[in-house]
């Protein structure tokens, strides 16, 4: 079997694999930036690497190495975090899911009025105060919303 060398990231290191269903929600606070290892022969479907750094960034980067990482977010004016892929191409989250009465939910499980603002905890891009919009509890992705 061919070994790989480690991916680099500038500016920032992978964490340890770490099987989806194990990942915390304060894992997902404290590392706001995860990737999915999907060409790790030795990991699950699940599993990711947290992208650690002192100043957490979806980077162009991390996305061209690793095209969707999953971005932990905060619902404005609540304290409901949750996680969701980010899609370069549409500049949007996707696969949303909320933490819900010590759960992973889907937005139809909220109890809030929407709209809602998501705001991630992690710049994109290298841009900071990134916002998006999810209009309705049954749309599938959150757009971002212009500055």
């Amino acid at each position: 079997m061919l070994e790989r060398a480690p991916v680099r990231l500038a500016g920032a290191k992978l964490g340890p694999l770490v099987p989806g269903d194990k990942i915390t929600l304060k894992d997902l606070i404290k590392n706001p930036v995860w990737v999915s290892t999907y060409e790790e022969d030795v990991a699950d479907e699940d599993a990711m690497r947290a992208v650690i750094s002192k100043d957490p960034n979806a980077s162009a980067d991390v996305i061209r190495k690793f095209l969707e990482p999953m971005l932990t977010f905060k619902v404005q004016g609540t304290r409901v975090y949750g996680v969701g892929a980010y899609d370069r191409e549409t500049d949007s989250l996707d696969d949303l899911q909320f933490w819900i009465g010590r759960r992973w939910e889907r937005a139809a499980k909220l109890r809030v009025k929407f709209p809602i603002t998501l705001e991630p905890l992690c710049r994109i891009l290298g841009k900071r105060g990134v916002r998006f919009v999810l209009k309705k509890s049954g749309n599938r992705e959150a757009v971002r919303v212009a500055r």
